[in-house]
């Protein structure tokens, strides 16, 4: 395991910016190997910086209080770290992810402004989600120390809590920035002529009907040659001479 270092009875790994110490317990033994298994299901093979890729982008560093950030996924660990925010309100069943970390600027005799950062799969989700908060919350009232500040940008939402006054809050919300792109794999049709687009209709049409005369062409010669066959191998069947077959004659009156 690459950045990891063995002794008798820990390991530190290191992955990204976190050091983690991993100690053998002393009333429990594991074997070398039940060790290594551990330390490659806590640290896994691959760097920090490849398995976080797909996570959302990291909180404004300025300001913030060292070791105070916070990745939660569940429900549970949100009811720890935000004793203040009701888990329900964030929708972990809809593929929430929250990031939480503290900063300071704040007066002495109150706790530091907690920023948190809550993305969703897309950003409808996100604005169902943003206006039930906002409902619960009242989002961005001067309530005195009650007040609670938060926006909404593209599937993200970012909430201040504690925080002095609105001012501090839209400082601190105004340092992240969302950037999105749409891709198209090929260019939508009001982007081209009226004349371009019948062109290739007709080119479509003209190649299906090619298609269908191919096929056409391919059907007769395969009856063509199982006749041919059918008359070397079976020359007394009906598909050699069809004109062989005996007539029913009705005699009506």
């Amino acid at each position: 395991m690459g950045l990891t270092v063995l002794g008798s009875r820990s390991a530190l790994m290191a992955r990204g910016r976190v050091f983690v110490r991993v100690a053998r317990p002393d009333d429990y033994p594991l074997s070398d190997s039940d060790f290594h298994a551990l330390l490659i299901f806590i640290g896994g093979m691959r760097s920090a910086s490849v398995a976080t890729i797909g996570l959302p982008a990291p909180l404004p560093q300025g300001g913030r209080v060292p070791c105070s950030e916070k990745y939660v996924l569940g429900p549970e660990a949100a009811r720890r770290v935000l004793p203040s925010f009701p888990a329900e309100l964030i929708g972990f069943a809809q593929g929430a992810e929250v990031q939480v970390a503290n900063y300071s600027g704040g007066p002495a005799e109150r706790p530091h402004i907690r920023l948190l950062l809550i993305s969703y799969p897309n950003p409808q989700i996100s604005r169902e989600r943003y206006a039930t908060i906002e409902r619960s919350f009242r989002l961005n009232q001067d309530r005195g120390a009650e007040s609670v500040y938060g926006t909404r940008r593209g599937a993200f939402i970012l909430v201040v809590l504690n925080s002095p006054s609105r001012v501090k809050a839209k400082t601190l919300l105004d340092e992240f920035n969302v950037s999105q792109q749409v891709s198209w794999d090929q260019r939508p049709p009001e982007q081209e002529s009226i004349v371009v687009q019948m062109a290739k209709l007709v080119l479509g049409n003209m190649l299906l009907v090619l298609i269908l005369v191919g096929f056409a062409l391919g059907g007769g010669a395969l009856m063509f040659v199982f006749k041919r066959l059918t008359a070397r191998w079976f020359p007394q069947s009906s598909w050699v001479d069809p004109d062989g077959g005996h007539i029913i004659t009705l005699r009506l009156k």
